[in-house]
């Protein structure tokens, strides 16, 4: 995945979660420092190009999501 610094150009808009409970849809994400607590594991490149999907941290909760 690729962090992308605007949001117009992110295929998905996600929020920090601070508790997994509430992590429950699309976009809503809680890290996770170990690694045997994570349900997903993400790479992220530096390259956009070699990216499968780029997203973009929202402040607002209710934007978090995939944008189609």
């Amino acid at each position: 995945m690729y962090i992308e610094p605007e949001q117009a150009f992110a295929d998905l808009l996600v929020f920090n979660e601070t508790n997994k409970l509430f992590a429950d849809k699309a976009g809503l994400w809680c890290p996770s420092e170990n690694r045997e607590f994570a349900d997903y594991t993400l790479f992220v490149t530096a390259d956009r190009s070699r990216a499968d999907f780029a997203i973009h941290y929202t402040k607002v909760r209710s934007f978090a999501g995939c944008k189609e």
